[in-house]
């Protein structure tokens, strides 16, 4: 029986490729959430990550890691006067 496939080539569920993670990250402003994925095989850059919708400011990169964050949920948007348009409201 051959050995079960690993890395970028498998099908099976939670496999990484060594020295690669993988994760969700939610900012606690607006509720963005975000894929993070991070390489340790390669060096990355110094620096900061807001978060695209509001401003917030959810990572500091040291330059230890190679780093990558993609916007994968927007945020519903609020109304700034929740009282806007309902008769006898504020």
């Amino acid at each position: 029986m051959p050995p079960p496939e690993t890395g970028w080539n498998s099908r099976a569920p939670g496999v990484n490729l060594t020295g690669m993670k993988k994760s969700d990250v939610t900012c606690p402003e607006c509720h963005a959430g975000y894929r993070r994925i991070e390489l340790q095989s390669k060096p990355g850059t110094l620096g900061e990550f807001r978060c695209l919708t509001c401003d917030h400011l959810l990572e500091t990169f040291d330059g230890s890691a190679n780093v990558a964050l993609r916007l994968t949920v927007q945020p519903a948007k609020k109304a700034k006067n929740s009282s806007h348009g309902v008769p006898g409201a504020g």
